[in-house]
């Protein structure tokens, strides 16, 4: 035996024990995540999969030694929902693929990301790479093609009026959170009454493309709200929001109201870069996600509602949610 295939083995030892576990909990334990009842993949599919990667890509062995191999699995089962809702989506709005399209640009979906940025790349960035290295290629951009027309068709076309307040304090936001949910009715005093990071809360905020506004918003930010989760939850939701970036923090918006109808025809898009519209389109599976259902073995984590993946036990301890409302009004 080579050093090499010595190597191999290890990692590959190492990763069974880094993800294999114990599943507790209800469900089938040999299943890795199931969506609206119905069983996606198994844990011996995802565990194959990771066993593949630690054979054939370095970022994926490196990530191995830094004893990361969790978060690939978790992206690997992310994307087996993904997949799927993405197909169904897909299917509902008559969306077809041109697969000499998806041919063209699956070298360029799938390239690492030092090559499509040009710079080093952020840790996610490197983890989102190894995963969709576990899958066909042409599989990872024919999806990313059909997000991305999911995407533009949905740009323009949702509008909601929403209570929005920033805290610092995670369980405070929590608290909040849900003390909404049970009184709805006033939420807007306990929004005002909150430790909020910022002067003043907003309150009766609407968020979407308006066309008393079109000449004053760039093309590039109405495709960056359409790309906010809370545009797609039913009205009457609540999410608490992890936010990123150095002010951190955490919003917890109430979403009031919620319209949706065609996109005004004078609505210009040409000049958006085509791949801006993968995140629109992921985010528009929330209601998808929200009607189906989706659990991923325990093993892997929870999913996260709001981002749309799946996360760790501990990161769902502290991170974003949805509460929908028992009887959503859309």
């Amino acid at each position: 035996m080579t050093t090499a295939m010595r190597r191999s083995v290890v990692l590959i030892a190492a990763a069974t024990t880094l993800v294999a576990g114990c599943s507790t909990g209800q469900g089938d334990p040999s299943v890795a995540v199931a969506v609206g009842g119905v069983n996606l993949a198994t844990v011996d599919q995802v565990q194959q999969q990771l066993s593949d990667l630690l054979t054939n890509n370095q970022q994926a062995q490196d990530m191995a030694k830094q004893r990361q191999l969790d978060q690939v699995a978790r992206g690997i089962v992310t994307q087996d929902v993904l997949h799927v809702l993405t197909a169904e989506a897909a299917k509902q709005q008559n969306v077809t693929v041109d697969e000499s399209l998806v041919t063209q640009l699956a070298p360029i979906l799938t390239a690492p990301p030092q090559q499509q940025q040009g710079t080093d790349a952020d840790p996610a960035a490197q983890t989102t790479a190894v995963v969709n290295a576990a899958f066909p290629a042409t599989d990872v951009a024919r999806d990313k093609v059909i997000q991305m027309q999911l995407g533009r068709k949905s740009v323009g076309t949702v509008s909601v009026t929403a209570d929005v307040a920033i805290l610092s304090d995670q369980n405070e936001a929590r608290s909040l959170a849900n003390r909404i949910a049970q009184s709805p009715d006033k939420a807007v005093p306990l929004i005002q009454s909150a430790k909020s990071m910022v002067q003043d809360p907003f309150v009766d905020r609407r968020f979407g493309y308006r066309a008393s506004d079109k000449q004053h918003d760039p093309a590039n930010q109405i495709v960056g709200v359409a790309a906010q989760p809370f545009m797609y939850v039913p009205a009457g939701s609540v999410l608490m929001w992890r936010l990123t970036g150095e002010q951190g923090g955490y919003a917890v918006i109430y979403i009031k109201d919620r319209q949706t109808g065609p996109a005004p025809a004078d609505l210009d898009l040409s000049q958006v870069n085509p791949l801006q519209f993968v995140d629109v389109g992921k985010f528009s599976l929330v209601p998808l996600a929200l009607q189906r259902g989706v659990k991923p073995n325990q093993r892997y984590g929870e999913w996260d509602m709001v981002n749309m993946q799946v996360i760790s036990a501990s990161e769902a301890a502290t991170g974003s949610f949805v509460i929908a409302p028992a009887n959503p009004k859309q």
